[in-house]
């Protein structure tokens, strides 16, 4: 799947999960994530802007995926 497909599909799933409630969500070790695509690694499928009641907790070690968290604030 395209990061942009990804990012819209993961959008409308977290709108739609969190509806009137609070959700949490763990990302741990995306340092670890693989693939051909580097945008895997760059976060590019995670969306930017999260509805207001989604907490969003990650977790990273050095290199290209927390360069990108840092990247976006």
């Amino acid at each position: 799947m395209e990061p942009d497909a990804l990012r819209t599909a993961m959008q409308d799933w977290l709108v739609k999960a969190a509806g009137s409630r609070r959700v949490v969500i763990v990302l741990d070790a995306l340092n670890q994530l693989s693939g051909e695509d580097a945008s895997a690694r760059q976060l590019g499928w995670l969306p930017f802007a999260l509805p207001p009641n989604i907490r969003l907790f990650v977790s990273s070690l050095l290199g290209e995926s927390l360069d990108a968290l840092y990247s976006r604030g």
